[in-house]
């Protein structure tokens, strides 16, 4: 996240990191999802569960694609907020289609936050 770009093409950035995160999970890839993260980056379920590290998080999900029919998230990005020159906060509502199903059910909307930290070349999330 280069913030010496302006604040568009950072908030540009950071939207496309959660969309990168939504399209691994909907193709039910946890090395896809997984690579939108910070190495000691956080994950957290919808249970609250709390995984920290890609690997765990790659580990989790994929126990989670094995053993469950997953839903389908579609996201709308409420807003992104440079918070420091090097962190944003993303805030989405995210509805899911569930698994075998066709529509979405409000009753499973959610919040979904994302805070990305420029690591490397390129946004992140869930670093601490």
């Amino acid at each position: 996240m280069d913030t010496t770009r302006g604040p568009g093409s950072v908030e540009d950035e950071v939207r496309g990191l959660y969309r990168a995160m939504l399209a691994g999970w909907n193709r039910k890839s946890a090395a896809d999802f997984a690579a939108n993260f910070a190495e000691d980056g956080e994950s957290i379920g919808f249970d609250g569960s709390l995984t920290v590290s890609r690997a765990d998080i790659v580990a989790d999900l994929q126990r989670i694609f094995a053993d469950h029919p997953t839903g389908t998230y579609v996201g709308k990005v409420k807003a992104v907020r440079l918070v420091a020159p090097q962190t944003a906060i993303l805030r989405a509502v995210a509805g899911v289609v569930p698994a075998g199903q066709s529509d979405l059910r409000p009753e499973l909307n959610s919040i979904q936050t994302v805070v990305a930290v420029e690591r490397g070349g390129g946004a992140r999330g869930g670093s601490r």
